[in-house]
Parts: structure tokens; C-alpha cells; sequence
């Protein structure tokens, strides 16, 4: 369902932008490069651990949330008018991780954070108009990285036992559009899907694929030379 909602977000983009641009922004909108940020939520589209994990030895309890905060910077080149090339770095913490070991009564207190590392295309198919909205497609890759870390413990001999790590090589697809405010300053919603798939799991669970929407503002400079 999140996906066919993130698809259904992008083909609006591309209707309204015909009909709600309007004609008074230079040419040179779609020949500068971006800097930007973007800021929204995170929507998990993998699995959930549960809220307590018991076994022999270790009691694992975790606050993590189906919706988080997610923030991304980026930077992107003006190859064409068309085309631009972006890389991109995310982070969100999914939330609270609280791991008691029963043999030593030792507790791990800290967080699960989600970093997606990404290199993207992003393509405006109505790179030719002067209009002030834009809409583009995205489509790309990289490598997600997720770990647990401790920022607490109790334990005064091995206080990051439980700290661990997963990394997923994998792709991205999205889209958004822009919004200029004038010649240097950009407004953008953006959203993107991330199947993140680790091969071993964090919390039991593997699959930490999400949905993100976000709302955005960029600088664009340095004209393209031709």
C-alpha cells in the first residue's frame, strides 16, 4: 500500500506541474547545480521487533517506532538540463534499544540509527519549460547502513558487547518536485522508497525497508557550461 502511495505521490507531481506552473522563472532554473536539504518522516515498510525478546540468557527491549523522523543532504550536479546527478546521505533513529543481560544483570541502553549512503539520477522530463514547478524522477542505488549502538551501560569491563552492524547494497526509486522561490532558492517535496534487506538481522529482524516523504529547500548555483 506505501508503495502504490509513493507512486501515486510522483504521478501527481507530474500533472500538477502542467497546470499549476507558472511562466517567470529564467531558463537558467535547469542549468545550475543543488545543495540541499531535506526533512520528514520515515515509514517503515519492513518488519517491527517485537517489543520484548526473551531467551535464556538476554532480555532485548525496544521502542521502535512504524514512523520516525528522517533528515537527508545532498548534492547535486547539472549534467544537462535534464539530468542530475546526486549524492546523498540520511540518517534516522528508529528508536530505543534496551538489552539486560540475566547472567550479570548488565544493561546496554541505546539506539538503532538507519544511515542510507546514495547516488541518484534524478531526471526532469519537463526540463524545457519555464514554469516554477518541476517535477523529476529519481531512480539509483548505494549502501545502507544500520547499526545498534550502546550509549549507556552498566557494564564497567565490555560496555559495546551489544553494539552490532548490517550493511544492504541496494537500489532507490522515487520522485518530487520542485518549487522555485527565485533564481537561487528552491522548495522541493520529495519522496522515495528504500528496500533495505540486511543478510543477517538486527533485532531479528532483516527487512527494514521504509517509504520516506519529505519537504526540502536547495541553493542552486554555478551555471551549466554547454
Amino acid at each position: 500500500m506505501k508503495i502504490k502511495f509513493l507512486f501515486f505521490l510522483i504521478i501527481l507531481a507530474l500533472l500538477n506541474s502542467s497546470a499549476f506552473g507558472i511562466e517567470k522563472v529564467k531558463s537558467d532554473f535547469n542549468t545550475k547545480n543543488q545543495l540541499g536539504i531535506r526533512l520528514g518522516a520515515w515509514s517503515n515498510d519492513g518488519g517491527t521487533p517485537l517489543e520484548v525478546i526473551l531467551s535464556d540468557q538476554t532480555t532485548i527491549k525496544t521502542k521502535i517506532n512504524s514512523g520516525n523522523f528522517y533528515f537527508e543532504g545532498y548534492y547535486g550536479h547539472r549534467f544537462s538540463p535534464m539530468l542530475v546527478g546526486e549524492i546523498a546521505l540520511g540518517i534516522v533513529n528508529r528508536g530505543t534499544v534496551i538489552i539486560n543481560d540475566n547472567i550479570t544483570l548488565q544493561d546496554d541502553i541505546g539506539n538503532l540509527m538507519v544511515y542510507p549512503f546514495l547516488a541518484q539520477l534524478k531526471l526532469y522530463p519537463l526540463s524545457k519549460s519555464k514554469a516554477t514547478l518541476k517535477p523529476y524522477l529519481v531512480a539509483g542505488g548505494g549502501m545502507y547502513y544500520a547499526r545498534q549502538s550502546v550509549q549507556f551501560s552498566t557494564s564497567y569491563y565490555e560496555p559495546f558487547r551489544n553494539e552490532k552492524s548490517e550493511i544492504d547494497f541496494n537500489y532507490v526509486v522515487g520522485g518530487g518536485f520542485d518549487y522555485a522561490f527565485n533564481e537561487n532558492i528552491v522548495f522541493e517535496v520529495n519522496t522515495k522508497y528504500f528496500p533495505i534487506n540486511f543478510s543477517n538481522s538486527l533485532l531479528r529482524i532483516s527487512d527494514y525497508s521504509a517509504v520516506t516523504i519529505t519537504i526540502g529547500i536547495k541553493y542552486i548555483f554555478e551555471k551549466h557550461k554547454e
